[in-house]
């Protein structure tokens, strides 16, 4: 997978940069998913979130959590794990994707040092009048700084009117992506 510069490289050529194999590496992921390790990466991310939804309590400087009456989202600090944070943020891309969603767009936006590579997701309608917005339009983002990944991102968004079903909530989406 090709993910495009939009600035010309020092030659004049279009600049591109590869995802490495290891960005979509699940033979290494689903054991590391499955080991202590791993377990406790989850169960600390689903303890965070219940802080906050519970308390809104936001006492751990690894992770942020954000809610409002159309959005959800959160960011997890890249040094809480010992796998490729790309490994994660490819892995809950395909986990999107496999309850109903589509790949509108992938980019990667560069600036200075830091680069963000980001896939935009929407849900799969059949129909236009279906309404159906699953968990609304999903936007995940990798950011990294001189190359060292800081931070994964996830934004849920999704519409309030008469014109959608109400979304799904974002717990039924964590658990997905966390189990």
């Amino acid at each position: 997978m090709k993910l495009f510069r939009n600035s010309l490289g020092s030659n004049n050529q279009p600049s591109f940069e590869y995802l490495h194999e290891e960005d979509t590496d699940y033979e290494s992921f689903i054991p590391w998913k499955n080991s202590f390790s791993g377990n406790n990466f989850f169960e600390w991310f689903r303890s965070k979130l219940s802080d906050f939804e519970e308390n809104e309590l936001q006492n751990d400087k690894n992770i942020f959590f954000f809610k409002n009456e159309s959005t959800f989202a959160f960011r997890v600090n890249a040094d809480v794990l010992n796998i490729s944070p790309s490994i994660i943020w490819n892995y809950w891309k395909d986990e999107v994707l496999d309850i109903g969603y589509v790949l509108k767009n992938s980019e990667t936006e560069y600036k200075d040092k830091e680069n963000v590579q980001r896939y935009y997701l929407k849900p799969r309608l059949k129909h236009k009048v279906e309404k159906e917005q699953l968990y609304g339009n999903i936007t995940l983002e990798l950011l990294k700084n001189e190359a060292k990944p800081q931070y994964i991102m996830m934004k849920c968004t999704w519409y309030v009117d008469q014109n959608f079903k109400p979304a799904r909530t974002y717990n039924d989406l964590l658990k997905i992506l966390t189990n």
